[in-house]
């Protein structure tokens, strides 16, 4: 019989928690998402679902005692408590919201299940609060289960306002800028994607094992062109889910290759631009940071593209980031330029950002007229200001599927006269590339396509990877 299942029966809960009092967000073990009042509803009986983080009230909820070890769970958007529906005793009934009045189903305990989770079992049914069918998506259903002891039905508490400071080890302080000549491998939905993110090769039912095997494959085709770093994808959903176990697999092959891992943040697809979930933001990092910072291969990139700041929130956001981490060297922390990683200087120039690498990012769509790779050149030499010696080019690319010769000048192509104009900069000025992408299933940028059995990268443009290797110089 299930240890919990005894307590409760016998009207025993655990003191070891101590009193919970305060406001929350309550994450899901398997998931890495966030209990939530599907848009902000403030009306009675609605059912509750998980969603990725995006800062809103309605993921936020003031746990209270209701005394003899029971909380009521409240949403701070619609003042309204998290209740199981009808006051249901079976399996798979309906938790909702609804005005408190104080029945057994508005009453919570919550019990201690190791690593900081918890189990939150109803007072009236005494079954546990779960994500139904241990969904990974927004939208997935919140019911009360069967007791199973699975991640779906244990629980992190995360405070709505996030302090103190994470003291991971540190090994390594860093390699030059210029020596990073690498490529992204990217989600095949793009980064910019809600739940667990899945390398070009990967599915999510990988294990770790299968994860490094897959990595091998990858690197060594990227190895055999000279490459030497990676740039990854995380995400909340990604770190704080189970689905980490597995993605670790990347970052450990990875950097037992000798390749450098930049780590970069990406937010899900509702609030691209900012990180405006903190506390499930700063758990991601607390998790990715205790576990690499101690391995001076792996890199730790703020936010990728900050567009949704303004100069001076984005340096406000880094100074908390960098304070959060105060054992991180700086020589490992990359800064991405205002808007779209394009103003290196305007961060640059901040005694926040001392010791820092910087990211800078250009496409050839943002000004698809452009044709002269000169024009590119010089674009490029203003986004980075005098600081290419502290600059990667992290994200740049074009249709690598065409046939394109890219070693044939402009030939008044937009996508050509971009990825010279910009290689030909790092060349010059001993800058940093990782091109974008070297792997991603079905992008028509991408540089390799792994063959059908995952055995193998296939090359798509052989003039265009010669530009790109002119980069690296």
């Amino acid at each position: 019989m299930h240890l919990v299942i005894v307590l409760l029966a016998a009207g025993l809960f655990p003191s070891a928690i101590g009193q919970i009092s305060g406001t929350f967000e309550i994450v899901n073990a398997n998931s890495g998402m966030l209990l939530d009042d599907p848009a902000a509803s403030n009306s009675n009986g609605t059912a509750m679902d998980q969603w990725t983080g995006n800062g809103g009230t309605n993921q936020r909820w003031t746990i209270s005692s209701a005394g003899n070890g029971q909380y009521s769970i409240v949403n701070k958007q619609s003042g309204l408590a998290l209740e199981v529906f009808g006051q249901s005793a079976s399996t798979g009934a309906i938790v909702d919201q609804w005005s408190y009045w104080g029945g057994a189903n508005q009453k919570w305990s919550f019990l201690p299940a190791g690593d900081g989770l918890y189990e939150i079992a109803n007072a009236n049914s005494r079954l546990p609060l779960e994500v139904a069918g241990t969904s990974l998506s927004d939208g997935g259903a919140i019911d009360q289960g069967t007791w199973q002891n699975t991640a779906k039905q244990k629980w992190i508490l995360l405070a709505e306002n996030v302090t103190g400071t994470v003291r991971a080890g540190s090994k390594g302080s860093g390699e030059p800028a210029h020596t990073f000549h690498g490529f992204n491998w990217a989600d095949n939905r793009d980064n910019y994607v809600d739940g667990p993110l899945l390398l070009g090769g990967l599915t999510i039912d990988d294990s770790y094992v299968t994860a490094k095997l897959i990595t091998t494959t990858v690197l060594t085709r990227f190895r055999g062109v000279g490459a030497n770093a990676i740039r990854i994808p995380v995400n909340p959903a990604t770190a704080i889910g189970t689905w980490w176990k597995t993605y670790k697999g990347v970052i450990d092959q990875a950097t037992s290759m000798g390749f450098r891992v930049l780590v970069a943040n990406w937010t899900g697809a509702g609030n691209a631009g900012t990180a405006n979930d903190l506390p499930s933001c700063f758990k991601m990092w607390d998790i990715v940071v205790t576990a690499y910072n101690f391995n001076p291969n792996v890199y730790f990139e703020i936010l990728n593209e900050p567009y949704g700041y303004s100069a001076s929130d984005w340096l406000a956001y880094v100074s908390q980031w960098l304070s959060r981490y105060p054992t991180v060297p700086r020589g490992r922390v990359f800064v991405g330029g205002t808007g779209y990683c394009q103003n290196v200087p305007a961060v640059a120039s901040s005694k926040v950002t001392s010791g820092c690498l910087f990211s800078c990012h250009a496409y050839g769509f943002w000004n698809s007229g452009d044709t002269s790779s000169t024009n590119w050149y010089n674009g490029l030499s203003g986004e980075v200001g005098g600081y290419s010696s502290r600059t990667v080019l992290t994200e740049f690319g074009a249709d690598m599927r065409e046939g394109w010769n890219y070693l044939g000048g402009d030939q008044g192509n937009n996508a050509i006269a971009s990825v010279n104009g910009l290689c030909s900069y790092c060349h010059d000025h001993s800058m940093g590339s990782v091109y974008w992408p070297g792997l991603r299933t079905g992008d028509w940028y991408s540089m390799f396509q792994l063959n059908g059995a995952h055995t193998a990268l296939i090359l798509q443009s052989s003039s265009g990877l010669a530009v790109v290797q002119h980069g690296w110089n």
